[in-house]
Parts: C-alpha cells; sequence; structure tokens
C-alpha cells in the first residue's frame, strides 16, 4: 500500500464540488517567493498550462484574484491572496501533531492488511501523451504497475543504461541526421535491451488560432516580433527542432525565444494558448487539445527498451498485453497526428538507428 498523507483543505461552503485544490497553496508561496507565475511552476515541477489554470480557476472561484499578473514585471500576491496564504499556514501548524498520529495509525493497519500489489515497472521516457493514459491503464489492470517519470529522450537512455530504470521511451524523427543517431546509439549499444515499437506522432509549429503571426515554417521563427518557447536541452523534440532549423539555415541565436525552455508539449503549448509566446514547437495533439492551430513539420517514431531480464518475465508479457490491447489502440487512433498501428511490435537496433 502506498503511503497515504493525512491534509487540510478547503471549499466554498455549500459547494461541494467547489474544493481548492492544495497544489495552489504551494503555488501561492512559490511566487511570493520569486515573483513570477512561470519559474514557480518551474520549481514545482508543474506545466505551465497547469499552474495558469490554478490562478484562473481560484479567481473564478472565488470572484476575485489571489495573483496579479503583469506582462514584463512577473507575478504578485494580492492582498487577499497573501491573507489565504498565511491562514493556510497557520491552520497546518496547528493541525500537524492531530494528522500525524492519525496517520501513524493508518500505517499501521496497513501492515496488517497490506494486499499484494502487482509488479512494477519503472519507466523514464520522453513526454507523450499516450504514456499518460498507458500508465493509468496498466495500473487499473492490475497486473503490472507502470511508475512514469518524465526525462528527455537522451536522459532516458541515459538512466536505462546506468540501471536506473525497467524500461526507457525516446522517439526520433523519420529521417535523423547523422548527429542524432550517433547520439542514441551511444547509449542504446552500451546497454542493450528489448526494443519494441510504441506510436509514431506528428511534430510541427502550435500557433495561435487562426495563426495571426502568419507562421508557416522555421524561417519565420527569426521575424522580428515572432515569440518562441523551447524544449528542454537533451530532449528528443530539441534535437528534431536542431535538425531541422540546420536544414532550413535558420540560426538558434536569430529565433527570439530559444533559450526560453519548458519541459514538456503541454507546458510549451500553454504558452502560445496564454499568449506569452507566439510559437512553440511540440505535437500535433496538443495543440488540438487547446483549440491552436498547428503547422506540421516532421513525423517521428517513438520506441521503448526493456531490460533484457523484464523480458524474461511475466511482467514483460503483461507489458506487452496493455500495449496491444484494443483499447489503447482505440485511445490512440483518437489523438491527431498519432498512429498506432506497430505499438507492441517488436523492434532491431538496426531499424531504430535508421528509423
Amino acid at each position: 500500500m502506498a503511503e497515504l498523507r493525512l491534509i487540510h483543505g478547503w471549499q466554498l461552503r455549500d459547494a461541494a464540488a467547489s474544493r481548492v485544490e492544495p497544489a495552489l497553496f504551494e503555488l501561492l508561496a512559490t511566487i511570493e517567493h520569486h515573483g513570477s507565475l512561470q519559474r514557480a511552476a518551474r520549481e514545482l515541477a508543474l506545466s505551465y498550462r497547469h499552474a495558469w489554470g490554478l490562478v484562473t480557476d481560484s479567481t473564478h472561484m472565488l470572484g476575485t484574484a489571489l495573483v496579479k499578473l503583469e506582462r514584463g514585471r512577473g507575478a504578485t500576491l494580492t492582498p487577499l491572496g497573501k491573507e489565504l496564504l498565511r491562514l493556510d499556514r497557520k491552520a497546518q501548524q496547528q493541525l500537524a501533531p492531530h494528522f500525524a498520529r492519525i496517520e501513524r495509525e493508518l500505517s499501521a493497519a496497513a501492515l496488517k492488511h497490506a494486499a499484494r500489489q502487482p509488479a512494477k515497472l519503472r519507466l523514464n521516457a520522453s513526454h507523450d501523451l499516450v504514456l499518460e493514459y498507458l500508465r493509468e491503464f496498466a495500473n487499473k489492470s492490475r497486473r503490472v504497475s507502470i511508475e512514469l517519470h518524465f526525462h528527455g529522450s537522451l536522459e532516458s537512455l541515459e538512466s536505462f543504461a546506468h540501471g536506473d530504470c525497467d524500461v526507457a521511451g525516446f522517439h526520433l524523427p523519420e529521417r535523423p541526421a547523422a548527429a542524432i543517431t550517433q547520439k542514441y546509439a551511444t547509449w542504446l549499444k552500451r546497454k542493450p535491451g528489448q526494443l519494441v515499437h510504441f506510436v509514431s506522432r506528428e511534430q510541427g509549429l502550435v500557433v495561435a488560432r487562426g495563426n495571426p503571426k502568419d507562421i508557416r515554417g522555421l524561417g519565420d521563427l527569426a521575424r522580428g516580433g515572432v515569440r518562441f518557447v523551447n524544449r528542454q536541452l537533451g530532449s528528443g523534440t530539441r534535437l528534431l527542432l536542431d535538425q531541422l532549423l540546420a536544414q532550413d539555415h535558420v540560426q538558434p541565436e536569430r529565433v527570439r525565444g530559444y533559450q526560453s525552455e519548458e519541459f514538456t508539449h503541454g507546458a510549451v503549448a500553454a504558452m502560445v494558448a496564454s499568449g506569452v509566446a507566439d510559437a512553440a514547437f511540440a505535437i500535433e495533439a496538443v495543440a488540438r487539445q487547446l483549440g491552436l492551430d498547428f503547422v506540421p513539420l516532421a513525423r517521428e517514431r517513438y520506441y521503448l527498451v526493456v531490460r533484457d531480464e523484464i523480458a524474461r518475465d511475466s511482467r514483460f508479457a503483461a507489458f506487452l498485453e496493455v500495449l496491444r490491447s484494443r483499447k489503447l489502440r482505440t485511445y490512440v487512433a483518437g489523438l491527431p497526428g498519432y498512429d498506432g498501428t506497430h505499438c507492441g511490435e517488436a523492434a532491431t537496433l538496426a531499424e531504430v538507428l535508421r528509423s
């Protein structure tokens, strides 16, 4: 049984569905410290879209703002925001001893009545929407439990080579540059494993609805007045973007915002949706989810590599069963830009590296 923690919560009186998310208070405290919503989201490992949603949802719920956002001046707490944060801290301090006692009682009960949990797989992978769904679906199946952590493609393969995870997820363009292939080959050859096809997906430019800046290709990112937001260094998406910029002879230093980084496709798309950026490079599905426009630029293939020891036991069979399930394929088919035709099929190292 996972360790449970008892926390207090806030909700509007006589409105059971209007519960304030606990993450809001962490966000308020971090904004108060740094004076920036973007920096607070990064420190708390929240996507910008999630942080932005917490702030806007609290405004709608309470009818007044807790955070004041000003372009070029960052973010500050309103007087109500400061008072709510102060009272929340006071409540935590007064309730902590009582909560600790109840938590100890629960832990003792769990030791007596713990149920057998399904075998767990540690999966480090580049961010992907289907992986998020896969984790939920697999965990509900009770046959295999997936502990998912998102990192860049190369970082995930490095952790796999060092034995820090059981499965690693990574993606390459269908026509990768030699320099990209070599980076992946370095880690894949260091710690061989069972390679499996996952999905293919479309990457391109995410822009505002109606494409008001008329952004049609990477060359347009170098125009004056166009603000871009990038993925983090070492991510497969960043490697693909750099390859495409080089092919189009666009120098990164000419792209305003090239050094501005976010860690997921959803985060960069949220920056465009909120008006902080005019364009981002991400998968088509996140653009459509937020009602944004999309300019397709490249097709890529996503793979999974599984430790040989895992591939020889029942966990791998359960994992493949989930990958090949009709339910997962149906979910993939409903995502714009995705194709799961070969999901769960075996792949070879030569096939992966030549994509």
